[in-house]
């Protein structure tokens, strides 16, 4: 005949068992089965657009000056810069100020759509236009 407290004890042992075996599966279900802790976030400086400016500057001798300028946060140094200007014309930098002179009587676009790149490949966009008259 078995005891009491052996019963009690073999009770207690099957329930702690089916705890550490329920806590063990819920584990795996959090942290794709390894059976290891959940894994760190990633380290990840999300690269982005923060601003960007449109001036249009007249010059004495009757010529213009257009002038885009873009702030960027994030991501990787350096920085690259497409600037697509609306008359056409796309030019590359590792400047984020693109400047482009215009002479008296030539069209003078006030739009530009700039991308911006890190270094780690991310990228954003945005699309400034020139209201400012210095």
């Amino acid at each position: 005949m078995v005891k009491r407290s052996t019963l009690l004890w073999l009770a207690g042992a099957t329930v702690a068992v089916g705890a550490v075996y329920l806590l063990s599966r819920s584990a795996q279900g959090q942290n794709g089965g390894n059976g290891g802790p959940p894994p760190p976030p990633p380290d990840v400086k999300l690269f982005q657009i923060v601003g960007g400016e449109g001036f249009i500057i007249p010059q004495p001798d009757g010529s213009t000056d257009v002038a885009f300028t873009v702030s960027a946060s994030g991501g990787s140094l350096p920085y690259h810069f497409t600037y697509k200007w609306g008359d056409g014309p796309t030019f590359e930098s590792e400047q984020a100020v693109m400047t482009r002179h215009f002479v008296p009587g030539q069209y003078v676009p006030s739009t530009c759509f700039v991308t911006a790149r890190s270094f780690d490949g991310q990228q954003d966009t945005i699309d400034l236009v020139a209201t400012s008259v210095v």
